[in-house]
């Protein structure tokens, strides 16, 4: 899980993961994804940093608009068909980068919470 939480905050900035999404990132927030980052975090600031990733990364589906929210759906049937679903998307689908940055961890929980909007 730690994955994701390193790329959004040492690599493209925190701020800016938020940007990406339109959501705004409270200093809770951001400092319970810093202590992930430091290796510092207790097990309730991971469980939020990873419960903030996963919205995040729904938010970044429902971004891409009515028609990329039915395929998630459709393809979330099967792990596996999401997966290959993400990897059919370009290489620059902000959907994409997420995923990969992940880690497989965090991939799991993301495919589970899509599997879940069913």
């Amino acid at each position: 899980m730690t994955g994701i939480l390193h790329v959004i905050a040492l690599r493209l900035g925190l701020r800016r993961f938020a940007a990406s999404v339109g959501r705004k990132v409270s200093s809770r927030a951001e400092a319970d994804l810093r202590a992930v980052a430091d290796g510092t975090a207790t097990e309730a600031q991971r469980d939020a940093a990873r419960r903030g990733v996963i919205q995040a990364f729904w938010k970044l589906i429902k971004k891409g608009g009515s028609g990329t929210v039915r395929a998630a759906k459709k393809a979330a049937g099967k792990y596996s068909t999401f997966r290959n679903w993400v990897n059919g998307l370009k290489w620059y689908n902000p959907i994409r980068i997420a995923w990969y940055a992940a880690g497989t961890e965090a991939q799991y929980q993301m495919w589970k919470f899509v599997h879940d909007q069913i």
